[in-house]
């Protein structure tokens, strides 16, 4: 009773937090699944969970809420972010997939793989996320489909593309991705896996075991731990890596996590804010760091204004503002080189190569 599944024998990695102010504890095989909990899988890892007869492998980075279930032989999730694969082992299986205002119910056929993914994503000087909907891969054979009071029998290949209000917006008949064929993950993904699951030690939390990981010199391995980092809400930490002197890399990757962040949603977005304006001394520092976090693309830089705090903030006294207004830089104008400028070292030699590309002179007649 109140168990819905347990989490199957195998390679995988898996944390769990049973509400907001719990801290999130390691799952291992055969621990048990109960509705209201949030599941978050980590990359590079795919760990299977066992509903019934119902498979269902998360694949990489995905986080999703457990729901109570209409009846004992349906599945119900709230998948947050991510993709998994389910897979009924031998009999048909009833999913239900909850997004914001709506669900999906799924009727999968047996021994038929069907890949979920809800994909959310930073995109450059987007102020506001919206919410994404969901896409279903279907490999072959019979899918049943209701939303709303609308049921309709699919057959694969196809892969559907929902709203976030569970309207199907498009059908698109092609094989679905290779994450949905495959069974494992590469053999260099296997092998980061192992080198990540080191760090992991039972008498250890998994915050602990993270924070021992984003600190190694192997780029794959850190860039997991920041990933998770920034999944499971730690901000602050990923705010001090912004701020490393004499370390480039680990600055960088700071900033693709906190991209990541303002993907998720207004909430997490709302907590970030939070998190920067605590973080610094100077008040006009924190908004600044927040849009270029946000970014800019080629076209802001026709913006007098935008250009000319691009700019100075090259010569900012934070490292972690100066790493990101390079990094604008970098991308907004498509090029793959700084122009001989450091954030570490910045030098006037430096920030006159981005003035003289943005500011050009006029040339005398």
């Amino acid at each position: 009773p109140g168990v819905a599944g347990t989490v199957a024998a195998g390679p995988g990695l898996l944390v769990e937090r049973v509400d907001n102010e719990s801290p999130w504890k390691r799952l291992q095989a055969g621990s048990p699944l109960t509705p209201d909990a949030t599941i978050l899988g980590l990359e590079p890892f795919r760990s299977t969970l066992q509903f019934g007869s119902l498979e269902m492998q998360i694949v990489d980075r995905t986080r999703l809420q457990i729901l109570e279930p209409p009846d004992t032989e349906t599945t119900a999730l709230a998948l947050e972010e991510g993709r998994f694969i389910a897979r009924p082992r031998s009999q048909l299986a009833r999913l239900i997939i909850a997004l914001d205002n709506a669900s999906i119910e799924l009727g999968l056929a047996a021994g038929v793989p069907v890949g979920l993914e809800r994909p959310r994503s930073w995109q450059s000087g987007q102020a506001k996320f919206t919410e994404p909907g969901l896409l279903v891969f279907l490999t072959e054979g019979d899918l049943t489909v209701t939303a709303g009071d609308n049921t309709r029998t699919v057959t694969g290949p196809a892969t559907l593309a929902f709203s976030a209000s569970g309207e199907l917006r498009e059908r698109i008949d092609e094989p679905a991705p290779h994450w949905v064929l495959e069974t494992s993950p590469s053999i260099d993904r296997e092998e980061g896996g192992r080198q990540f699951l080191r760090f992991f030690k039972p008498d250890k939390p998994p915050l602990t075991s993270l924070v021992e990981a984003s600190t190694t010199d192997s780029e794959e391995l850190r860039r997991y731990a920041f990933e998770a980092l920034g999944a499971i809400g730690q901000y602050s930490l990923i705010i001090d890596a912004l701020h490393t002197p004499a370390k480039p890399e680990v600055r960088r990757e700071a900033i693709v996590t906190l991209r990541q962040v303002l993907a998720r949603g207004d909430a997490p977005a709302a907590r970030l804010s939070k998190e920067l304006a605590k973080s610094v001394s100077d008040a006009d520092s924190a908004p600044l760091i927040e849009s270029l976090i946000r970014g800019y693309n080629a076209p802001d830089l026709a913006d007098d204004m935008i250009r000319a705090s691009l700019l100075r903030a090259l010569d900012d006294p934070d490292v972690g503002v100066r790493e990101l207004a390079l990094d604008n830089l970098m991308r907004a104008t498509n090029r793959g080189d700084s122009l001989g400028y450091n954030p570490d070292e910045p030098t006037a030699r430096g920030q006159q190569a981005w003035r003289d590309l943005l500011q050009p002179r006029a040339r005398p007649r």
